[in-house]
């Protein structure tokens, strides 16, 4: 009788099992879009926002902030969040001021105040870019 040496028999085929089932699940993943979706999609704000100055200017009723971007693109400040002392919060849409801004780059931000009675107090004002980095700076009127 010859005698055959090597990988036995159960073993290959318990083998060949485990990699056909990694496979299926490789691909299941893929195409229900588990691995190739999200691997795109966790990309973030592009935007690093910073305040370099903010200040109310009581002759024209608008509070004007420094907004400097060290992110690696551009962004557009498009809203503002407006905390009064009291603590009631105003939304105030600013996307048609144009406020793009540059990497490195400083842009004065107006921000309204229309329809709010400003009053001697600490003021919060958060401003929110289209890429979602947003600032928060305290303003003291």
């Amino acid at each position: 009788m010859k005698r055959r040496s090597g990988v036995s028999y159960l073993i290959t085929v318990v083998l060949m099992t485990l990699v056909a089932v990694a496979l299926g699940t490789l691909l299941y993943a893929y195409f229900s879009g588990w691995i190739g979706s999200r691997t795109g999609s966790l990309a973030g704000p592009v935007g690093v926002l910073s305040a370099e100055e903010a200040y109310y200017n009581s002759t024209d009723a608008n509070f004007y902030i420094y907004v400097r971007n060290d992110g690696v693109g551009n962004v557009q400040v498009v809203r503002a969040y407006i905390t009064a002392p009291d603590g009631t919060v105003y939304f105030k849409d600013i996307s048609s001021g144009g406020y793009t801004v540059a990497p490195g780059s400083t842009v004065l931000v107006k921000v309204p105040t229309t329809g709010i009675t400003v009053t001697t107090g600490v003021w919060t004002i958060k401003l929110v870019a289209d890429d979602g980095s947003s600032v928060t700076v305290t303003v003291k009127v």
